[in-house]
């Protein structure tokens, strides 16, 4: 058996070449590894053939030969050493072990193939002995009690007409206060959006109702009907004492200044520091008048 790996072992290498020179532990290195190549028969007894191996001379070999061959042993024609010969041992006992009985000697890959392959049938098999879905003694499960929800059951999509049936009624409701209602076909785009996300009609209508009489009993503006629905204004909670809020808030008292507003303020602004400018400049000349006056006197 050859290998081309094998555990070098520095300290026990060293240990042993210590009173070779430089020549003669590459000739020995080069000995070694030429005899884990070569495995258990070792190398032949033939100077031309071992000075080969060593890259040397005739002249170097005939130098180191004596001190190299000392390492090793002469056995039917084959120089070997015991180092060598016990390491290539290991590494069959350990393929051995590996391979297992009766599987000789098989290639690790084929070993692990074979290996998959016997764990595959095993699963196998026990999955068709053990499988609890084609077990006939199986318990019948139990059927879906009150307190389980069953996702089977499906909601039947809102119809169009249910719909414009309920937009129409919201719109009837919708009673305003000195402002108009808005835009209807905008309004029922969006009430559509609002009633596909299975919102309750009922509960979007009686926040109409509260809405709408809480502006009358106010004197408040209502909204547009959009503007409420985009604000989700059936979710407000309208308390006592809200409808003064929402009076100022339509009067404009808390409302954000439109742009002609903003417009006005900064002319009236302007304007109001050009005349304290000129009032300044007045002032200023009737006391340079008054100085010159005194200056004469």
């Amino acid at each position: 058996m050859s290998i081309n790996y094998v555990q070098f072992h520095i300290g026990d290498f060293l240990s042993g070449v210590m009173h070779m020179d430089g020549a003669e532990v590459g000739a020995y290195t080069m000995m070694l590894m030429a005899h884990y190549q070569a495995g258990e028969k070792g190398l032949p007894d033939d100077d031309k053939k071992l000075r080969s191996i060593c890259k040397i001379t005739t002249r170097s070999w005939a130098k180191v030969k004596d001190t190299v061959l000392e390492k090793f042993y002469l056995e039917n024609g084959y120089w070997k050493h015991e180092r060598v010969l016990s390491e290539l041992q290991k590494i069959a006992d350990k393929k051995s072990q590996i391979a297992g009985p009766g599987r000789g000697n098989k290639t690790p890959k084929k070993q692990l193939g074979e290996t998959l392959n016997d764990i595959q049938k095993t699963f196998k098999g026990n999955t068709k002995k053990n499988n609890p879905l084609k077990n006939n003694n199986l318990e019948k499960t139990e059927p879906i009690t009150n307190n389980q929800i069953d996702t089977n059951v499906s909601i039947p999509p809102i119809s169009p007409n249910e719909i414009d049936n309920d937009f129409e009624k919201l719109w009837t409701e919708w009673k305003p206060y000195d402002m108009p209602k808005g835009s209807k076909s905008d309004a029922k785009k969006k009430y559509a959006t609002i009633r596909k996300r299975e919102q309750d009609p009922n509960v979007i209508l009686d926040g109409v109702r509260r809405y709408t009489a809480l502006c009358h009993s106010s004197e408040c503006k209502t909204k547009h009907v959009i503007t409420w629905l985009n604000g989700n204004g059936w979710e407000e909670e309208h308390e006592e004492g809200q409808g003064n809020a929402l009076r100022n808030t339509s009067t404009g008292n808390n409302s954000r200044p439109t742009r002609s507003e903003q417009a006005r303020s900064v002319i009236e602004q302007t304007k109001r520091e050009i005349l304290e400018r000129e009032r300044a400049e007045v002032r200023h000349d009737n006391e340079l008048c008054g100085t010159e006056l005194r200056y004469l006197q």
